[in-house]
């Protein structure tokens, strides 16, 4: 279901920008360049920092396509490249589960 929400948002917004704006030296069939992809470890601290950022909602309790979803919807302007993220890895539960996906709220 996740899979399918971002697949659709990706289709409205055909134009999203590179994940870094760095100039590359490499040529054109090395395939994607290291300074356009950042590492996983740096992908993940991306992630906890908008799980952590209370300005686009609760966290707990929420996948973070849609929470990211809701966020646009609010006209929030959550970071794209979030979407980027969560876009490219759809089949790893690390990326699209928030940090407190394990935790029980409180009563």
């Amino acid at each position: 279901m996740n899979e399918q929400k971002v697949t659709n948002y990706l289709r409205k917004k055909k134009n999203l920008p590179k994940l870094k704006d760095q100039p590359c030296d490499l040529p054109s069939n090395v395939g994607t360049p290291d300074c356009l992809s950042p590492s996983v470890d740096e992908q993940l601290k991306q992630l906890r920092d908008f799980d952590l950022n209370n300005k686009f909602g609760p966290s707990q309790g929420i996948p973070r396509v849609d929470r990211w979803e809701r966020a646009s919807r609010l006209q929030l302007d959550p970071p794209i490249h979030i979407m980027q993220i969560l876009q490219s890895n759809l089949n790893n539960n690390k990326f699209q589960s928030s940090i407190w996906s394990g935790h029980k709220l409180l009563d």
